[in-house]
């Protein structure tokens, strides 16, 4: 039975003795996982916004019908925006999944 390492995998992991390419595919691995936190936050980071903007015309639609500057059939943020924000939503995840999946396991 092997023991687990007590320490993480690293580019030290294996020592004098390490081959060239255990630490290629060491640093390979590292530099794979950092890409993928980056595009991660870049997504979270753009849907944060959108929602945020989206959020934001929907208040001022509900400041204007209150104080009926416009009328609640002129309103911006209607179900068409809505199901546009959840389609594009749907895209970009599997854009992300796909963009994701073919850089870390080509």
């Amino acid at each position: 039975m092997h023991s687990q390492p007590t320490t993480p995998i690293g580019l030290d992991q294996f020592g004098p003795n390490g081959t060239l390419a255990e630490r290629i595919a060491l640093s390979d691995a590292r530099v794979r996982q950092h890409v993928s936190y980056a595009i991660a936050a870049a997504f979270l980071l753009a849907n944060f916004l959108t929602l945020a903007g989206v959020a934001f015309i929907f208040e001022t639609d509900n400041a204007n019908i209150i104080a009926k500057v416009i009328a609640p059939e002129y309103r911006v943020i209607n179900a068409n925006v809505v199901m546009a924000v959840v389609g594009g939503t749907t895209v970009q995840l599997g854009a992300l999944a796909l963009t994701m999946g073919r850089y870390l396991y080509r």
